[in-house]
């Protein structure tokens, strides 16, 4: 956990994202108290950290496949007044594991960055499949509508819209699905739920979870 936090305090566009809009020198600021914060989590005393911890996280979620942990502005920048009335947070996924050992159950975390090897998602890769299917349907002209589609499959069309939305992933994403190489926590429905993405790829892989 403490070094997804670190991880994410270095990461200066995620950072700026919480910042908002703000003028340069409040920005190089903020996001130099950010650094400052990493390393303390990195490197000072237990106590210290915990110090960090209490100011920057508001809550912690266990899931099973994923901790959640919220950060809070006002914890990284706690002097600032002008956030008083808008504290921007966030969340940041940490994948995990349950394994069984013996008679008990581990939490294992996977690290950020770190490789999977679980394999790949089989609906996942369908679903990515299924998406780039009906949008060569429609791009071709084989299907002349998202309706015609949503009659062939027996579905709605607001579902193939949905779903086809998934064929403008950015190919390294669609890369590391298929290998299995993404976020425990990203599934068919937490993909699903998400969408309609955004354009730019780079904002893919912040809000998935895939820009490290």
């Amino acid at each position: 956990m403490l070094r997804a936090l670190a991880g994410f305090l270095r990461d200066e566009p995620r950072v700026m994202g919480l910042i908002g809009k703000a003028a340069a020198d409040v920005t190089r600021r903020r996001l130099a108290r950010a650094i400052d914060l990493a390393k303390q989590l990195e490197s000072a005393t237990s106590a210290d950290r915990i110090e960090v911890l209490t100011r920057i996280v508001d809550q912690i979620t266990v899931r099973e496949r994923a901790i959640e942990i919220g950060v809070r502005a006002m914890g990284i920048w706690p002097s600032e007044s002008e956030l008083a009335d808008h504290d921007q947070a966030t969340l940041i996924e940490v994948p995990v594991q349950l394994k069984r050992c013996g008679m008990a159950v581990r939490l294992v975390v996977q690290a950020p960055g770190a490789a999977s090897a679980r394999g790949s998602d089989p609906k996942l890769v369908a679903l990515l499949a299924k998406a780039q299917r009906w949008f060569a349907c429609l791009s071709s002209g084989r299907s002349e509508t998202v309706q015609a589609i949503a009659q062939a499959e027996g579905l709605t069309g607001s579902h193939v819209t949905r779903v086809m939305y998934l064929a403008f992933l950015a190919p390294d994403i669609v890369q590391r699905i298929v290998r299995g190489d993404h976020p425990m926590a990203l599934d068919v429905t937490r993909l699903i739920r998400l969408v309609p993405l955004p354009l730019a790829w780079d904002k893919q892989r912040a809000l998935l979870g895939m820009d490290r």
